[in-house]
């Protein structure tokens, strides 16, 4: 076998001299050309030398710049070919290489060429080459024969997989020759197939053992930038999620027989709901040529987005007409129906660019919990939204991107839903990569299944308290209640906590517009279109102030390009955690001014953290700040629209220190 590189260094630049000895040389248990062991290595000239020049390698550990530093710079006796002493290169054959190097070394003592070991390579050496000219008789490098490790663990030259060694060892020979580094387990991850494949379990499930027993699979997911730890540890939760999204696995059609089908041909999208538009104008769809058939139309899109009319009406041109030519895209309503208890058996295709997306709507007689669970055969989007919702396609109720991959019971989505109708979509997650009729088992891969169950929303029902006081799961207010738990489940489950009331502040809280300033609040005292606590955007700077437990009645305003920007100064003399809230008419920023408690305007460049608040609503976050004199900055989102008129813009501030 090769011989391992240890035995006496020398300095491989002339004149250079040890600066001492580390305590930590020699390491018998450490090779100076593998990383990753305990500090200092076996070559006690070679650590001293290595060590000298980066003390980390001595003091903390012998890492992979150490061992790149002994390659570098310490000089080993020769490895030579013990197992084909003629095939001096180690590739595996004596051939002309050989008698090159051979040839090149006439009349010298080099080891690993004077085959006869007489001292001199002469006419001898050159007689045992040609006696052994020809393939090795073991056919293989020895250290793939020899090797005690697989191929993506560092250890000793060579590995346990023969075919994999050649591989690596003919674009890297220091793997075969002094050891099987980090560098030699990075090419066999992209040279060679994982280990473990197939194993013995589920690529779809976490099963604890190395591998699974998909062969293309388990390539896909352990093989070149994938999860080598996958094949060589376990197959844990992550393996069986990045199988979910990379490896299809066919629904089981068989259960079709008891399913309704959808009806619809794979490669047509007859229920394809908002999705589908009339076809009267271009506009509405996606093309290769540039611009539309209605004039208006593509004259407004392409003031926004030129790309439209320079080069292709694509589909960002075509939900821009959506939202902005709706008149000529109305959705039309082709949706297909599901109801309670019903699952029905459907198939999704995408291919050149255009996926399949089908529509089931879902009428509510009173407020309910939905479950939707969808089952699918290839990686796919979910997701709820009203008949109303089709002017921006926007879902609004949807889960996390679903792979194929199904848990037990399948994928699913719950959610209270108030009465009247919504949309239940089922889309490919790719445009491109499904086409029908692909693979072996076409219809299996193309196939979903999905199920609706209706029950009582009991936690939005039944509760006694509304939305801002903490309390019992759920809340009086069915709609409220049903955007904050779908939000946070566990407002529904097992608490109505501070948590809860504030989301239910951001996402219910409607106030009554215009707003009215409280009795006990502070008037900011600064008429409509003046800005007279404008903070750091004044010159000179001049601030409002603001204190633990005071409420501010503000006025604000945005008007042709210039808005009303409102600073309050607050001292804390000690680490505070308050609460920042604001009730507004208008839409407004909040935030805090992060100059880290210093007041020199040189530090304000931004907000950190701040919240965006849509009119007529509340809205608080929690922040923990150390003792300083902070910033607090309230402004308009625009600088346009809310100009002062005979109503002022009104907003409440409040400093809640906790």
């Amino acid at each position: 076998m090769f011989i391992s590189c240890t035995s006496v260094a020398a300095l491989a630049f002339a004149g250079a001299a040890l600066a001492g000895s580390n305590p930590a040389c020699p390491n018998p248990a450490q090779d100076c050309l593998v990383g990753g062991g305990a500090p200092g290595c076996s070559d006690e000239a070679c650590c001293n030398l290595v060590c000298d020049l980066d003390p980390f390698c001595c003091n903390t550990v012998w890492d992979g710049l150490c061992a790149s530093g002994a390659l570098a710079n310490c000089a080993f006796s020769p490895v030579c070919n013990e197992c084909c002493p003629a095939d001096l290169n180690s590739d595996g054959v004596v051939d002309g290489a050989d008698l090159g190097i051979l040839l090149a070394a006439w009349g010298t003592k080099d080891p690993c060429t004077d085959l006869s070991g007489d001292g001199t390579v002469d006419g001898a050496d050159l007689g045992l080459m040609l006696a052994a000219w020809g393939p090795c008789s073991s056919g293989i490098p020895c250290a793939c024969a020899a090797a005690d490790h697989d191929c993506f663990t560092t250890g000793d030259p060579g590995c346990t997989d023969v075919e994999c060694c050649e591989l690596v060892c003919a674009t890297d020979p220091f793997c075969c020759q002094v050891a099987w580094d980090g560098l030699c387990v990075a090419a066999a991850n992209v040279l060679c197939a994982p280990p473990n494949c197939p194993g013995t379990g589920d690529c779809f499930q976490d099963h604890g053992t190395p591998g699974c027993s998909d062969t293309a699979c388990c390539t896909e997911v352990c093989g070149p930038l994938g999860y080598l730890s996958c094949c060589t540890t376990d197959w844990d939760q992550t393996c069986a999620d990045v199988a979910c999204d990379k490896c299809t696995q066919p629904v089981n059609v068989a259960f079709c027989a008891l399913a309704t089908p959808e009806g619809e041909a794979c490669g047509k999208d007859d229920n394809g709901g908002c999705n589908l538009f009339l076809a009267n104008s271009s506009c509405c769809s996606a093309s290769e040529d540039a611009g539309c058939s209605e004039p208006l139309c593509e004259a407004t899109i392409c003031a926004v987005d030129p790309f439209c009319c320079e080069v292709a009406w694509d589909g960002l041109c075509a939900e821009q007409a959506l939202l902005f030519c709706a008149s000529l895209c109305a959705p039309s309503v082709n949706f297909g129906s599901i109801s309670d208890g019903e699952t029905i058996c459907g198939s999704l295709w995408a291919e050149d660019g255009v996926r399949d997306v089908d529509s089931y709507q879902l009428t509510l007689a009173s407020t309910s919990k939905v479950t939707v669970q969808l089952t699918p055969g290839v990686p796919c989007e979910m997701g709820i939204l009203t008949p109303d919702d089709c002017g921006s396609l926007a879902f609004r109720w949807k889960p996390s991107e679903l792979g194929p991959c199904p848990p037990a019971g399948g994928r699913h989505l719950s959610v209270c839903l108030p009465a009247g109708s919504h949309v239940i979509v089922v889309a490919s997650r790719d445009y491109n990569g499904v086409p029908c009729g692909a693979g072996a088992d076409s219809e299996a891969q193309n196939t979903y299944l999905l199920s609706v169950e209706i029950d009582e929303c009991t936690e939005c029902i039944d509760a006694t308290h509304d939305c801002f006081t903490e309390g019992d799961p759920g809340c009086s207010d069915q709609l409220c209640c049903i955007e904050v738990c779908f939000a946070d489940p566990f407002c529904c489950e097992v608490a109505w906590d501070s948590l809860c009331v504030s989301a239910a502040f951001q996402l219910c809280a409607q106030l009554a517009c215009p707003l009215a300033c409280d009795p006990g609040s502070t008037l900011e005292g600064e008429h409509c279109a003046a800005d007279t606590n404008g903070g750091c955007n004044g010159v000179p700077p001049v601030f409002g102030s603001i204190s633990c437990g005071e409420v501010v009645c503000g006025i604000t305003w945005a008007d042709g390009n210039f808005r009303d920007t409102d600073w309050f100064e607050i001292t804390l003399f000690q680490q505070t955690t308050i609460d920042l809230g604001i009730c507004t008419e208008i839409p407004m920023v909040l935030g805090i001014v992060d100059t880290g408690g210093i007041p020199d305007c040189a530090l304000a460049s931004q907000l950190n953290p701040f919240i965006q608040v849509p009119g007529c609503l509340c809205a608080t976050f929690t922040i923990s700040l150390p003792a300083g004199t902070w910033w607090v900055f309230a402004a308009p989102q625009a600088f346009t629209g809310y100009p002062c008129d005979a109503q002022p813009h009104r907003y409440l501030l409040s400093v809640d220190c906790l």
